[in-house]
């Protein structure tokens, strides 16, 4: 009876910590906003649970809503932050291919190597919110085990189910933090203001390079005071003022 009871609480709060409460309700009413056309109401909703939380529907809807309002530029940053959480995405791939369309965007960012796409599709299934669930039922099997340990005496089946769930703990302790420091850690953004120029180095008294357009997406290389080091491109690179790019953040 009382396992049964631990379980559940165990459950419950696993639930808890993946559906905070509140969410799905207003996640439901913003989109009861959009189905009837009322764009500017259900992106406000999107907007201020966006605050609280990170989904990767959540940001597509964002995106549409705002596609849907005419402002394209902020349309292609939600879809990107969507395309962060879930890599791959043929609905986030193919509104991105309509936006960069729209916007004659033809300046791309290098594609990423088959190792790095790899890892982007494992990590694509197992989710943050995944990988901590993980962490709590390998910290209860490993209590369990200590716990028949203490109360049982020395077996080695005991032994044996402390050590493997410790190092399973370990692992996935380490590797939950590695995800969570990329998670938030990005360096990709996207231009947003119009005739952005980029310089040969920090400041307006370098030469100006190129002019590059709202939407293109750049990554970060370095940052000086108010200007960004960025590369757009394997040919398109410089120094650009930090007003004119919006980080593609999810907090």
């Amino acid at each position: 009876m009382k396992k049964s009871i631990i379980v559940l609480i165990l459950i419950i709060s696993m639930i808890s910590f993946i559906f905070p409460t509140g969410i799905n309700s207003r996640f439901a009413a913003g989109n009861e906003y959009y189905e009837n056309g009322e764009y500017q109401k259900a992106l406000d909703v999107y907007l201020k649970i966006a605050e609280k939380t990170s989904n990767w529907k959540l940001f597509y809807n964002i995106g549409n809503s705002y596609f849907k309002t005419g402002d394209i530029v902020r349309s292609k940053i939600n879809y990107l932050k969507a395309e962060r959480l879930k890599p791959f995405n043929k609905s986030i791939e193919q509104n991105l291919r309509i936006i960069d369309g729209l916007l004659n965007n033809r300046v791309r960012l290098p594609e990423p190597d088959f190792l790095t796409k790899t890892l982007m599709k494992f990590e694509s299934f197992l989710a943050i919110n995944v990988l901590s669930v993980l962490i709590l039922i390998i910290l209860f099997i490993f209590s369990f085990f200590t716990f028949r340990l203490v109360r049982a005496g020395r077996s080695k089946n005991y032994i044996y189910g402390i050590l493997i769930s410790f190092i399973l703990l370990l692992f996935l302790f380490f590797y939950h933090i590695h995800r969570v420091n990329n998670f938030y850690r990005n360096k990709h953004a996207v231009i947003v203001i119009p005739n952005s120029q980029l310089r040969s180095g920090p400041g307006e008294e370098n030469t100006i390079l190129f002019e590059i357009n709202p939407g293109v997406t750049i990554r970060v290389i370095d940052v000086h005071r108010d200007w960004v080091q960025v590369a757009a491109s394997t040919d398109i690179a410089g120094w650009i003022e930090r007003k004119n790019i919006e980080k593609i953040s999810l907090q």
